[in-house]
């Protein structure tokens, strides 16, 4: 996720706070039937019926989720945001 977030850097997952285009978010998406859940870290652009779109930076490019296997999307706080600042 470079260069929103640098390597070490320390993000919190929260699952009640609101995200909108340009937030760093965690999108969990059923991989298939008896199969673990995959987790994503990406930045949220918007949202269709059928999919959530969500940008990425290494390799540059935008990912459609199709709404039917994501589970859940959690906005990722940095220490400022999680502090209230």
């Amino acid at each position: 996720m470079v260069p929103k977030i640098e390597p070490g850097e320390l993000r919190f997952v929260h699952p009640h706070r609101p995200y909108r285009p340009g937030d760093v978010v965690l999108v969990l998406v059923r991989a298939g039937e008896n199969l673990p859940s995959q987790a994503f870290v990406k930045i949220f652009r918007g949202r269709t019926a059928q999919s959530i779109v969500a940008e990425q930076f290494n390799p540059k490019a935008l990912i459609e989720f199709k709404a039917a296997t994501v589970e859940a999307v959690h906005k990722v706080l940095d220490y400022a945001e999680l502090a209230g600042a």
